[in-house]
Parts: C-alpha cells; structure tokens; sequence
C-alpha cells in the first residue's frame, strides 16, 4: 500500500492531527480572492456587490448574463459560498467562473482549495495542474503549494518527486511561507518513509532543513488560532516519528 498521510501513522490521535492540519495548511488557498480585491481597479467596482445580503442576493446584481460578468463578479460569488462553508458551491461556481476566464489564477485556486476541503484531491490535482498549465507563470507560490500538498494524498496522480519540485518551487517564490515549509516537510518525509539507500538519505537532509527553517514558525502557535495550531501540530507528528534518525547516516 502506498504510503500517503492517511496511512503512515499507527497511532490513531497522531493520524487524526495529521488529517486536521490539512485544513490549516490548505487555508493558505483563500487568499487567492484577497489578492483579487488588492488588485481590483477601484474600491467602487465593489460597492454593488454591498446591496445584497445572501448569494442569491449577488446572483440576482451580476444579472443572468454570465458572459458579461467579470473575473472579479465570479470571485465574489464564489467566496460568498466560501464565507458560508459551502466547498461545494464555491468549487462549483470557481469551476463555472474558469470557463470564461481559463487563465484566472484566483479562481483556480479557489476551486482547487475547496476540492482539498472537501477530500476531493485527485479533482484538485487536476485543476491546480490545468491551472498552472494555462496561467504559466503564477503570481505567488500558493498553486504550486496547494498542489503538492493535495498530492500527497493520491501518489497515484503524481508521484513525490513532482510534489518536491512544486513545493521547491513555491519556497523560491517565498522561503519563509510556513505552509509550504509546512508541506515540504510532509514530502520529504514521505519520501523518506518509502525510500532506501541515496533517496531516503537525501529526503531525511531535507527534512531537516526544513525542520529547522520551520522552527520561527512554531511560535505562531502564541496567537492561538485554531488553523495554526493544528498545522503545528502536524509538523509536530512528522518530528516525533522522525526522531529517531534526527540525523541522517550517509549510505556511502
């Protein structure tokens, strides 16, 4: 059986943290439609939107014509159903959005994020792939983070040492992201678990790189937000079944 971050724990409450803090890592996906609003043209481009107070409220002011809506109209639609914890409908209605803009990196962020949410991780892997394909050069490391993270749980869709290129990748863009420092850990130890000789050595020097690069982010854990802690908690997991090679033997 392959090992993915369901089965590598023999401990029960070790695999529960690890299942939770995929949701504190994965939230890093909801700043896709902040950086949207950052880059909106004018504050008064928002202000219709103010008139209503559901979803079906914004449905009803974009109007029935949705090739006349704007990749900023399907944004907020979309992250009305996300602030309601509704995956669902947020993946679908990114999902839809795509379809009129297929470069838009926000909204498939949007949708890959919501897909992990709701445990559909083959789904996101294939969005965040077409994702990436189509927009070519992201504006920030989180398409690339959220994907290998979401890999992590279906290797039979992309095998690990894709996952430690794309979280390399998003730490070029932003080496002191502790999400993806986060799920750099999670890949290397993943690797390390399945590997012998050269591979599993390799993987245990990354992993403590990483493991020390990780540290400053522990101290979020003072801010006491319940995503935060549980992800600490998850790089916690991968340190105590680790310990017992804290320091790697080369195989020469």
């Amino acid at each position: 059986m392959a090992i993915t971050p369901r089965t590598i724990f023999t401990n029960p409450a070790a695999a529960t943290v690890a299942a939770v803090s995929l949701l504190a890592f994965s939230a890093i996906g909801t700043l896709a439609f902040k950086v949207a609003h950052e880059n909106a043209s004018s504050h008064e481009s928002y202000s219709r939107y103010h008139t209503a107070d559901s979803c079906s409220g914004i449905r009803e002011v974009l109007g029935q014509d949705k090739s006349a809506w704007s990749q900023t109209d399907w944004l907020v639609y979309a992250s009305c159903f996300e602030n309601k914890n509704d995956s669902r409908m947020a993946a679908t209605i990114a999902s839809q959005g795509l379809q009129y803009y297929p470069a838009s990196e926000a909204l498939y962020n949007l949708e890959g994020y919501h897909e992990i949410v709701l445990g559909e991780y083959a789904r996101a892997v294939h969005t965040l792939e077409t994702g990436l394909r189509n927009v070519g050069n992201p504006s920030n490391g989180i398409m690339e983070n959220n994907l290998a993270w979401a890999a992590l749980w279906v290797p039979r869709e992309m095998d690990r040492q894709r996952a430690r290129v794309l979280y390399k990748r998003s730490l070029a863009r932003n080496a002191n992201s502790c999400e993806t420092l986060h799920t750099g850990l999670w890949v290397e130890y993943a690797i390390a678990r399945e590997s012998r000789g050269v591979q599993k050595y390799d993987a245990l020097k990354n992993f403590l790189v990483l493991r020390d690069k990780y540290e400053p982010c522990e101290r979020r854990i003072e801010s006491g937000d319940w995503k935060t802690l549980v992800e600490v908690a998850g790089a916690s997991v991968t340190y105590e079944t680790e310990e017992h090679t804290s320091e790697p033997h080369s195989p020469y």
